[in-house]
């Protein structure tokens, strides 16, 4: 039994001034990816089709760079309009779709100075963690599953190899030494280029979706998606904001 798991983040991991406030990552659980990434690939065309996206663009995102726009040649200006209706047909979509979402939060006022200063670090903990000991526990995959674990691509191939080394040990360690893991299961994990895994654009509206309202405070994208919540986890301050995300009052 195949379990994916689909993780890709909103912000950066900068802490100048002109740096996201947050991080935020998001977890897409599904045992139906090949449906996902068929009807992801066909809203994209129907998109396209309505001169709504560019052609040139292959995969949908939440955020459009009117700088990266004008470096392939697009006019921003002309998509930039359609852009909040693009979000919320991408997010119906999402609302339909077979899978459970689970959100790792960082407000960057909270991180450590260690970890600033190691943002391969920083990304690890707040990605492995919580979806070892909290997500993947709380989903209750079959024994003996195997966890499809999807990356947007970012980390050279040292960096990942340090990543599954850190992931591994960390469920080695819980389970055996904390005995705070009650499943069994088998990792493999990979990295795609978003362009290529319809699966990562999902994680990257709900990242989005996440990330808008907790700079704005404007809940319209993530009201269309809150029922596929099911767990969330705020570094390393303030727990009510997930309960908020998660719509428990």
């Amino acid at each position: 039994m195949e379990l994916w798991i689909g993780i890709d983040e909103s912000g950066d991991l900068g802490f100048k001034d002109r740096s996201s406030k947050y991080l935020v990552l998001a977890f897409v659980f599904t045992m139906s990816i090949f449906d996902i990434r068929k009807k992801m690939r066909r809203l994209l065309k129907k998109l396209v089709r309505k001169k709504m996206w560019p052609r040139e663009l292959y995969e949908l995102k939440f955020t459009l760079s009117k700088v990266k726009l004008r470096e392939r040649g697009i006019d921003p200006e002309k998509y930039m309009r359609y852009l909040d209706d693009v979000r919320i047909n991408v997010l119906k979509l999402i609302k339909e779709l077979e899978i459970n979402v689970a959100v790792s939060i960082v407000d960057k006022r909270f991180v450590q100075h260690h970890l600033k200063n190691n943002p391969n670090k920083l990304y690890n903990y707040v990605l492995v963690h919580p979806l070892i000991v909290h997500f993947i526990q709380k989903y209750n995959p079959i024994p003996g599953s195997t966890i499809q674990v999807i990356l947007d691509k970012r980390l050279g191939s040292r960096a990942m190899n340090n990543f599954r080394e850190y992931l591994a040990k960390k469920y080695d360690y819980m389970k055996e030494y904390e005995r705070r893991i009650n499943y069994n299961v088998d990792f493999n994990v990979s990295q795609v280029s978003s362009y290529r895994e319809p699966f990562i654009w999902v994680a990257d509206y709900v990242a989005g979706s996440i990330n808008y309202y907790l700079v704005t405070g404007d809940a319209k994208y993530l009201d269309l998606i809150r029922d596929k919540l099911f767990d969330c986890i705020y570094f390393w301050n303030n727990p009510r904001v997930c309960d908020k995300i998660l719509g428990r009052r």
